[in-house]
């Protein structure tokens, strides 16, 4: 659930959807949530909220290559939780973003 449903702020739809997007891009990508939950409780969470990046990739990318994730993953996650839903990328943006452009090398 996206910040703004948690403290029952009124939301905008797609907006909150581009947020649990990003949560689901994270999981199909790591296998595991980037949070519990969208709370003020959450240190996931709160890293990703005040903006403290280096601290949130530093704790998931342990026992993973430098590599796993890309800056330009990072970049597209980190606009898809932002906190602020007017800033929050839009979905013509994730389509345009390189992450979406980037050719996967097969495993």
């Amino acid at each position: 659930m996206a910040p703004e449903q948690h403290l029952r702020r009124p939301y905008r739809g797609e907006k909150s959807d581009i947020f649990a997007l990003g949560v689901i891009l994270f999981e199909m990508m790591s296998s595991h949530p980037p949070f519990n939950a969208a709370t003020p409780k959450d240190q996931f969470y709160i890293a990703l909220a005040s903006k403290r990046f280096d601290a949130f990739w530093r704790k998931h990318s342990e026992n993973k290559s430098p590599s796993f994730y890309s800056e330009s993953f990072r970049d597209l996650f980190q606009r898809m939780m932002e906190l602020d839903p007017n800033k929050r990328i839009s979905m013509y943006q994730i389509l345009e973003h390189p992450w979406t452009k980037e050719t996967i090398a097969p495993s």
